[in-house]
C-alpha cells in the first residue's frame, strides 16, 4: 500500500532517485512519476533519458509529450533512436506525415542534453528537421538516414564534439555537398 500524503513530501529527492534505479520497466516508472512530486523528477529523468522509437503513432505521442510544457522533458533525452520497424506498423510502405516530422523537428530543438541521435526517414526528404536555427545540442554519435545534402551539412558543422558519424550518400545526379575542410574534427 503507497504512502499518501504528507508521509509522501517527506520523502527526499536523493531517496526517490535512488529507489527509481530499481525500476525495470518504462510503464512503472510511468506509473512512479504519478505517486508524488517526490518521485516524478527522478522518475520522468529516467524514463526520458533513453527514447527508442519504432512506429509513427508512438514517436508522434512521445514528441508531443517532450514538446509539452515548454519542452521541459526535453532536457532529459540524451539518446533519440526512431527506427522505423516494419513490423509494427498498420502499413509497413507508408511515409510518416509531415506533422510527425514537425513534431520531431520541435522535440530536438527541446533536447539541448542530446548526445546520441539516430533518426531513419525510408524517403529521404526530412532533412530540413535539421535546418536552421540549430539545436543546441552536442551530438557524441549520429546515424541520421537522410539524404546527405545542404541541411545535413550544416546541420554537422554546428557539431563540436562528434565521434562517430553515419548517413546515407548524395544523390547521384544532384550537386555535391562536402563537408568544408576542418568542419569536423577528430
Amino acid at each position: 500500500d503507497l504512502m499518501s500524503g504528507p508521509e509522501m513530501s517527506q520523502i527526499s529527492p536523493e531517496i526517490c532517485a535512488k529507489i527509481v534505479q530499481f525500476v525495470g520497466f518504462a510503464s512503472d516508472l510511468a506509473s512512479l512519476s504519478r505517486v508524488c512530486k517526490a518521485f516524478q523528477a527522478s522518475a520522468q529523468a529516467r524514463l526520458f533519458k533513453e527514447i527508442i522509437l519504432q512506429d509513427p503513432e508512438t514517436t508522434y505521442l512521445v514528441c508531443q509529450s517532450i514538446n509539452g510544457k515548454n519542452g521541459r522533458l526535453g532536457s532529459f533525452v540524451r539518446r533519440f533512436w526512431m527506427v522505423r520497424d516494419a513490423r509494427r506498423m498498420r502499413d509497413p510502405r507508408s511515409s510518416m506525415s509531415r506533422t510527425i516530422w514537425q513534431e520531431i523537428h520541435n522535440a530536438l530543438r527541446n533536447m539541448a542534453n542530446l548526445q546520441f541521435l539516430q533518426i531513419q526517414d525510408p524517403t529521404a526528404s526530412n532533412s530540413w528537421i535539421l535546418a536552421s536555427p540549430f539545436p543546441e545540442f552536442q551530438l557524441l554519435e549520429v546515424n541520421i538516414e537522410f539524404m546527405w545534402d545542404a541541411n545535413v551539412v550544416s546541420f554537422l558543422q554546428t557539431q563540436k564534439r562528434l565521434r562517430y558519424l553515419q548517413s546515407l550518400d548524395s544523390m547521384e545526379d544532384g550537386p555535391p555537398c562536402p563537408v568544408p575542410s576542418g568542419a569536423l574534427k577528430t
